[in-house]
């Protein structure tokens, strides 16, 4: 399944109270998802954050109660895995083939 940007989820670029997160995502009551990702930190770095933060959405973790929040962040890690396409200007991310988890 694709989820779009300004349809499925929604980014948001701010400047965090400070460095201590460099994002997070969080479930809408309307089914959408937004992310935000703190613009205290490098680019580059924004750029792993949201892809992280979008493996996050793709691999469905917001709305997963069979997982433990460890194993969600080493999945959300795992960026060499093909399990999820992410468009090269964030404006789309999927999950591309039937996935598990390879944790618990």
């Amino acid at each position: 399944m694709r989820l779009y940007q300004g349809v499925d989820f929604f980014l948001f670029f701010e400047d965090f109270p400070c460095m201590g997160v460099p994002g997070f995502i969080g479930a809408n009551a309307d089914g959408t998802s937004s992310i935000y990702i703190n613009t205290l930190y490098c680019e580059k770095k924004q750029n792993e954050t949201l892809r992280h933060e979008l493996r996050h959405l793709a691999l469905g973790h917001l709305w997963r109660d069979d997982m433990e929040l460890p194993d969600k962040e080493w999945e959300a890690e795992q960026f060499w895995a093909p399990d999820v396409r992410i468009a090269d200007d964030f404006s789309y991310v999927e999950l591309t083939n039937s996935h598990t988890t390879q944790c618990g």
